[in-house]
């Protein structure tokens, strides 16, 4: 009997190919790490982040999201539609929790400043453009994956309660795991060349690094 027949058979095109969300992960996991691993992150986890630096953070997000989810709002490329929807906008729940926050406690304007150059760097409408919205897109949508955790640090550093001040960590609900799920469904069914692929991948890339500088400038204005 030959037991080496199954090891030999040639292996099909999605063996071959990662699929589009895998690169994502793998490809842009040292910047998502050194995310993570900033002080301004560290201080959250920890209960030591002052109230005003977290509303800074939501103030500059929410520059952010409204101008990148006007342009996935308006976009006519295919690919963009075919991954938007409109149950996914952050900007609700990002004016909700500064309501309760009070964005009287001030903002950052070098963060404000930068999200804005942000959305400029995404403002291109050619296909690559485009491409590299939906890789930010990946990053601010698994922005509220570790939501349920967050929640939980932020109510008790803050003593909140009854989920006030908490929508953005709470946008989905009891449903965040379908709602990623189909995220990565859509995502993965895009017909893209490799470096169509590759465009994405340095858009996600791209965010992270940029949403890092956001966080190091809060905490350079409030040292």
């Amino acid at each position: 009997m030959n037991t080496q027949s199954t090891s030999l058979q040639p292996m099909t095109e999605s063996q071959r190919t990662p699929s589009l969300m895998a690169r994502l992960r793998d490809e842009t996991r040292d910047n998502h790490k050194a995310l993570e691993e900033l002080p301004f992150n560290r201080w959250l986890m920890e209960h030591r982040l002052p109230l005003p630096m977290y509303v800074q953070l939501l103030s500059s997000y929410k520059v952010l999201f409204e101008k990148l989810e006007r342009l996935l709002v308006n976009s006519s490329h295919p690919f963009v539609q075919a991954v938007w929807q409109d149950n996914m906008t952050k900007v609700p729940a990002l004016s909700a929790d500064l309501e309760v926050l009070s964005a009287t406690l001030g903002s950052c304007p070098e963060a404000t400043q930068s999200a804005a150059e942000i959305t400029q760097s995404f403002s291109d409408e050619s296909e690559g453009g485009l491409l590299r919205l939906l890789g930010a897109l990946y990053v601010l949508e698994g922005s509220t994956l570790g939501g349920t955790i967050i929640k939980k640090h932020l109510a008790t550093m803050y003593q909140l309660q009854h989920d006030a001040g908490l929508a953005y960590y709470n946008t989905y609900g009891p449903f965040l795991g379908r709602h990623w799920k189909a995220f990565v469904g859509r995502m993965n069914a895009l017909p893209l060349t490799e470096q169509q692929a590759d465009q994405v991948v340095e858009g996600a890339d791209q965010m992270f690094a940029q949403i890092g500088a956001i966080m190091e400038e809060i905490q350079a204005s409030n040292a």
